[in-house]
């Protein structure tokens, strides 16, 4: 769980929470939703202004994600994420089980189990969600 002194960082239009903030003696050290520290501690503004420029596009990249039945890390996207836990979903086709297989995660997510994917990588998953003509 994300610790209670953490202070939240919520964007200006719509308060969306983009990250945390741990107040230390060398100023405020920013975290991402996932609570992995995003730099070394600085101003309060700085710190938060990083946060901000990070947003949240990240959570809807290809993640790698260390399960105990696969011998390398699989491909995952995120469903969720909340200040207890990080909910993703098996993006594999290599993988055994049936994609969409969920799994959790605690948050902060200190384990190294749940990695960034290659850059730019789109989630197969994501894109076979049916969605309504444009027009």
């Amino acid at each position: 769980m994300i610790p209670a002194d953490w202070l939240r960082v919520n964007r200006p239009g719509d308060r969306e929470t983009v990250g945390y903030l741990e107040m230390s003696d060398d100023g405020f050290r920013p975290f991402d939703l996932l609570g992995r520290p995003v730099a070394e501690p600085l101003p309060y503004e700085a710190a938060e202004e990083i946060l901000l420029e990070q947003g949240l596009s990240y959570l809807a990249s290809r993640w790698r994600l260390a399960v105990d039945d696969a011998a390398e890390p699989i491909d995952v996207v995120i469903r969720d994420v909340s200040p207890e836990q990080v909910t993703v979903l098996s993006d594999d086709y290599a993988y055994p089980q049936p994609i969409g297989t969920v799994f959790s995660l605690p948050v902060p997510e200190t384990s190294g189990r749940l990695q960034p994917g290659a850059p730019g990588s789109s989630a197969r998953f994501l894109q076979a969600i049916p969605r309504p003509p444009a027009g």
